[in-house]
C-alpha cells in the first residue's frame, strides 16, 4: 500500500471505487504532491476506467518530469502488444539516466528492462567503460547506492565477463539488501541461462535462504530458482535448494509448484513424451551418485505417470510414504494423479486425505481430491472442497483455486457460476488456463464473439494449450468459420494428446463437406466404452454394418452436447458427465 498522500487513492482504486479515487487524487494534488506522481496515479485511474489511450497520455506526462514513471508506461505498452514502443520508452529512460546525475543510474535498477536498456544505450554511445567505472566508484563508498552491485553485474554480463559477474552476484546475495531483491533473482536466472552457477554463488544463494524471512522475495520465489536449476539439469543444486527451504521454514508454502519444475522451459507435460522420456534418462544417470534418493524417486514417479506408466509409478509410493512425514509428506502429491490415472478414485481420495492431514493448506491436492470425488459421483462433497481450498490456500493462490473451481463448474454445465469464478480469477491476475475456460463458459452461454476473444488470448499466452485450441475450433465451427476451425483441430490432432472431442468436432466439419470416410476415421478415435455408451443411450443398434453418416453425426453432436463443458481427454474425467446420464 502506498504511503503518504496517495494511500487513500490506492485503497479506493484497489476496491474499484474509481470516481472516489479520482476525487482523492484531486485532493492530493492540492497538498504539494509531485506533479509526476499525480499524472502517474491519473494514468492508473484511466486504466481502471478502461481508457488505455488516456492512461498512456497521463503516463507520458509523468515521464516527461521523472524517469521513475517509465515502468508503468512500459507495462501498458507491452500489455497492448506495442513492444517496440515499450522498448523505446526504456531506451529513453536509459539515455536520460546516463546524462543525468549519478543517482539517476540506480533509480530503476530493480526493473530488468531498464537495466538492459541502460546498458544497450551506454554501449551504443561508447559509454560502457565510463559507466562501469562510475558504478565501481560508487561501490567503493560505504554508503553505496541501492542497485549499484546488480547494475555492475549487468555491465559485466554485457562484456561477457561471466565469472566476475557471478562473483559480484554472490556478493549481492550475501549482502541481502532489501532494495535489490528483484534484480538479484533476475540476474541469477541470467547466470543460470549462461551455464554459470559455481560453488561460491550457490553457497551465497543457500545462505540467503537460511537468513530469509517469510516476507522476503527469495522465500516466495525460490520455486522459480528451483525450476531454473532443473531446466539447467543442475538437479543436485535444485534439491539442495529445496532442502535448504525445508531447513529454514519446515515446509513448502505451495508444494504443488514442484509437480512440474520444468515450467520455465516447457509449461507442462501435455504432448511432451519425447522430453519426458529423455529427462527420465538424464535423471536416472544423475541419480547414480547416490545423493538425494528421495528427490530423484519423486521425480521418477512423476515422469512415469506423465508417460502413462502408472503401475510403475505406484512402486515408488511405498518408498516415499516411509519417509519423515513431517518433512516429506508433500512428495506423495504426485500419487493422487497416479491413482486417478488408473481410475482408482477411492485410492486418490485416500492419498489426498493422508497428505491433507499433515498439510491442510495443500490446495493442489485438495482440488485433485475434489475431482476424484466428482468422478466417484460425490458432486456436492467435491464442490465443498473447492470452498475449503479457497479458505486455506496461501497468499496469492486464490486465483488458481477459483480457476480450477470454474473449470469444474464448466464440466457440470453450470456455466454462469463458472463464469463468476473465472471472472474473479481474472480480476486477481490469474492467467494459466483461465482465459481458455472462461472462453468455453462464454461459448456455452451463446456469447460466441466474446468467447473467441478469450480463447484467442489463451492461445496467445500458451500456443500449446490444446484444450483452448479445441474450444476455439468448436467456436469457429459454430460460427461457420470452417477453415479456421480445421486449422486449429489439425494442430491439436497432430501435436496434442489424443482428444476425441477434437475428433468429434472435425468429424462434424467433415460431415458438412460430405466426407463420410473422414467422419468414420474421427469417430473411431473415441474409446470403445464411450462409443458404446453413446450408442446405447441414443438407441443406435449394434450391428455388423458400420454406422450411417446420419448416425455418426448424431453420436458426435450429441456427445459434445451431453459432455457439457468437458473437453479434457483424461479417462478419469469422463465419468463426471457420463454419470449424470445414467
Amino acid at each position: 500500500m502506498a504511503k503518504g498522500p496517495y494511500s487513500e487513492v490506492e485503497a479506493l482504486l484497489s476496491g474499484g471505487r474509481v470516481k472516489e479515487a479520482l476525487g482523492a487524487l484531486k485532493r492530493s494534488a492540492t497538498g504539494g504532491a509531485a506533479p509526476w506522481e499525480i499524472f502517474l496515479w491519473l494514468g492508473r485511474i484511466e486504466e481502471k476506467r478502461g481508457r488505455p489511450a488516456r492512461a498512456e497520455e497521463a503516463y507520458r506526462k509523468a515521464l516527461e518530469q521523472d524517469t521513475k514513471a517509465a515502468p508503468e508506461l512500459f507495462r501498458l505498452l507491452e500489455e497492448g502488444g506495442r513492444l517496440e514502443d515499450a522498448r523505446a520508452v526504456m531506451a529513453e529512460a536509459g539515455r536520460r539516466a546516463l546524462s543525468g546525475p549519478a543517482a539517476a543510474l540506480y533509480s530503476l535498477v530493480e526493473f530488468s528492462d531498464f537495466r538492459r536498456a541502460l546498458v544497450e544505450t551506454a554501449a551504443a554511445s561508447g559509454a560502457l567503460e565510463r559507466t562501469e567505472a562510475a558504478v565501481r566508484a560508487a561501490l567503493a563508498d560505504e554508503a553505496a547506492p541501492a542497485g549499484a552491485r546488480t547494475l555492475l553485474v549487468e555491465l559485466l554480463l554485457s562484456r561477457r565477463a561471466v565469472a566476475e559477474a557471478a562473483a559480484e552476484l554472490a556478493g549481492a546475495f550475501r549482502l541481502a539488501r532489501k532494495d535489490e531483491e528483484a534484480s538479484r533473482l533476475d540476474l541469477l536466472f541470467r547466470m543460470l541461462a549462461e551455464g554459470s552457477y559455481d560453488a561460491d554463488l550457490e553457497r551465497a544463494v543457500l545462505g540467503g535462504v537460511a537468513r530469509a524471512e517469510p516476507e522476503d522475495k527469495l522465500a516466495a520465489d525460490w520455486p522459480q530458482v528451483f525450476s531454473a536449476l532443473m531446466c539447467a539439469r543442475r538437479y543436485a543444486s535444485a534439491f539442495r535448494l529445496g532442502e535448504a527451504v525445508l531447513d529454514r521454514f519446515g515446509r513448502f508454502e505451495s508444494p504443488g509448484q514442484l509437480m512440474w519444475p520444468w515450467w520455465r522451459m516447457i509449461k507442462r507435460a501435455v504432448a511432451e513424451d519425447e522430453f519426458v522420456t529423455l529427462e527420465m534418462r538424464r535423471m536416472e544417470e544423475a541419480s547414480r551418485d547416490g545423493e538425494f534418493p528421495a528427490w530423484f524417486s519423486y521425480y521418477r514417479a512423476i515422469l512415469l505417470s506423465d508417460l502413462g506408466r502408472n503401475r510403475q509409478a505406484m512402486e515408488v509410493y511405498a518408498q516415499l510414504r516411509a519417509l519423515d512425514s513431517r518433512r516429506y509428506s508433500w512428495m506423495c502429491q504426485s500419487f493422487v494423479l497416479v491413482k486417478l490415472g488408473i481410475l482408482d478414485y477411492d485410492g486418490a481420495i485416500d492419498v489426498s486425505r493422508d497428505i491433507l492431514s499433515r498439510e491442510p493448506s495443500h490446495w493442489w491436492v485438495r482440488c485433485r481430491m475434489a475431482e476424484a470425488l466428482l468422478a466417484r459421483g460425490d458432486t456436492a462433497e467435491g464442490l465443498r472442497e473447492f470452498d475449503v481450498a479457497l479458505k486455506t490456500c496461501g497468499p496469492g493462490l486464490a486465483g488458481e483455486v477459483l480457476t480450477w473451481h470454474g473449470e469444474v463448474l464448466l464440466w457440470l454445465g453450470e456455466y454462469r457460476r463458472a463464469l463468476e469464478k473465472l471472472d474473479a480469477a481474472v480480476a486477481l491476475g490469474a492467467k494459466t488456463f483461465t482465459f481458455g475456460w472462461r472462453g468455453a463458459a462464454l461459448l456455452k452461454l451463446g456469447l460466441r464473439e466474446r468467447a473467441l476473444a478469450d480463447l484467442d488470448r489463451a492461445v496467445a499466452l500458451d500456443p500449446k494449450d490444446f484444450e483452448a485450441r479445441s474450444w476455439r475450433a468448436e467456436a469457429y465451427r459454430l460460427l461457420g468459420r470452417r477453415e479456421e476451425a480445421l486449422r486449429d483441430i489439425e494442430l491439436v490432432v497432430k501435436h496434442g494428446p489424443t482428444s476425441f472431442w477434437a475428433h468429434f468436432n472435425r468429424g462434424l466439419l467433415r460431415d458438412e463437406l460430405r466426407d463420410e470416410e473422414g467422419m468414420r476415421e474421427d469417430i473411431a478415435m473415441a474409446s470403445r466404452d464411450m462409443l458404446d455408451f453413446l450408442m446405447r443411450r441414443l438407441g443406435i443398434p449394434f450391428t455388423p454394418e458400420p454406422m450411417t453418416r446420419a448416425q455418426m453425426r448424431t453420436v458426435m453432436a450429441t456427445g459434445l452436447e451431453w459432455a457439457k463443458g468437458v473437453r479434457r481427454w483424461e479417462k478419469y474425467v469422463q465419468p463426471i458427465w457420463m454419470n449424470r446420464l445414467t
